[in-house]
């Protein structure tokens, strides 16, 4: 379901319709799918309702199987937001001192390939200088900053000749993939809510 949802979030899919059962005239998957299939189903909007809190009440379950992940998550995050603001603040005096605009887009299309792309996990002398060379190689700069709850992770792309990717390094984590999950099938539940509206 690569194409409509992530990998993990289609096992978490199927295991929410494992768990509800018969309980509803639908499945979470079906109705992710085509939503367009249950426009005259009565209550429906009630039922995608119904089916976001079964969702979080699956998810709310796993959260609290995953103490040791979630305080790994966090020691990480806390880590990767400090970088973050050490980050983002160089990089924003030094765009500004050599009038390289500093944007925060919604989107860009990117050929990901040909992109270098650089983690870090700590902010040195040599760090800055390497954002000061990217800084000044570039035509502007997109922050993709993520926030995860309070915290964020930092991203720039530094689009030139040649585009560089400099990230925050956030290690994998279960928690994180749960929490990522959550807020996707939330909203793909959302936007079939949506789309039954509008017709």
């Amino acid at each position: 379901m690569a194409d409509l949802w992530s990998d993990y979030s289609d096992g978490i899919i199927k295991n929410v319709d494992k768990q509800i059962g018969v309980k509803y005239k639908l499945t979470l998957r079906s109705l992710l799918m085509d939503p367009s299939k249950y426009v005259s189903q009565p209550n429906i909007q009630m039922t995608i309702e119904n089916l976001k809190e079964e969702v979080g009440k699956y998810f709310d379950g796993r959260v609290n199987e995953m103490e040791v992940e979630k305080k790994a998550f966090e020691d990480a995050a806390m880590r990767s937001d400090a970088l973050t603001g050490q980050l983002s603040q160089s990089i924003s005096i030094q765009a500004r001192q050599n009038n390289v605009p500093m944007i925060k887009p919604v989107a860009v299309e990117r050929d990901t390939d040909e992109e270098e792309k650089i983690y870090i996990d700590s902010v040195d002398n040599s760090v800055i200088a390497l954002v000061s060379k990217l800084v000044l190689s570039s035509l502007l700069i997109a922050d993709f900053t993520t926030t995860y709850g309070n915290y964020k992770a930092g991203e720039w792309l530094f689009s030139g000749h040649k585009n560089y990717v400099l990230s925050v390094y956030m290690p994998s984590n279960g928690y994180l993939q749960l929490q990522s999950s959550r807020d996707e099938i939330i909203a793909l539940l959302d936007t079939a809510s949506g789309f039954i509206k509008g017709l």
